[in-house]
């Protein structure tokens, strides 16, 4: 099972409702804490930066369904990291760990990879003039990786053509 899942930043609308059903699906499959190799491990859930309003209105009804979760705020992160054991060492079934749960501020135009122009808005943050194409130099990368495997378009070991990436579209 996975260790962790990151869905941080995700730009939509995710709502508190969403992510209970979430929670509720993880408790309702039974798959966590998990075995690690070592002994068990909590899913290492992060959500931060959603815009999820009331975030212990939600941790709170959560546990009165019985869902095994805890937070991880930024303190804990020196003594509890993913694949690890729980934060409460007492308690070995806790099933999810909640990590930097509480900043939930939408962060736009920050913190991420790619560099594109921006407008200033009224509401003091900024907007992408145009939206990010992830694909850029994608070509180019995918003809060198062809030429180093023996052949323009064809894959060396089976002489197929290689599949060439497509944009996603919105």
């Amino acid at each position: 099972y996975a260790q962790e899942l990151h869905l941080s930043d995700l730009s939509g609308k995710v709502s508190s409702d969403a992510v209970l059903h979430l929670l509720k699906e993880i408790h309702r499959k039974q798959n966590y804490p998990c075995s690690n190799g070592k002994g068990k491990c909590p899913l290492w859930l992060r959500l931060e930066h959603n815009g999820i309003s009331d975030v212990d209105g939600l941790l709170e009804k959560a546990q009165s369904l019985g869902i095994s979760v805890t937070l991880v705020d930024k303190a804990d992160l020196g003594r509890v990291r993913p694949g690890g054991k729980g934060k409460d060492s007492k308690d070995p079934n806790t099933a999810i760990h909640l990590v930097m749960f509480r900043p939930q501020e939408r962060r736009r135009g920050k913190g991420h990879a790619h560099h594109e122009e921006h407008e200033d808005s009224t509401d003091g943050y900024s907007r992408p003039t145009s939206p990010p194409d992830y694909f850029k130099g994608q070509e180019e990368e995918d003809d060198a990786y062809k030429e180093k495997k023996g052949g323009k378009g064809k894959d060396a070991k089976f002489g197929k053509t290689a599949p060439t990436a497509k944009p996603l579209t919105a």
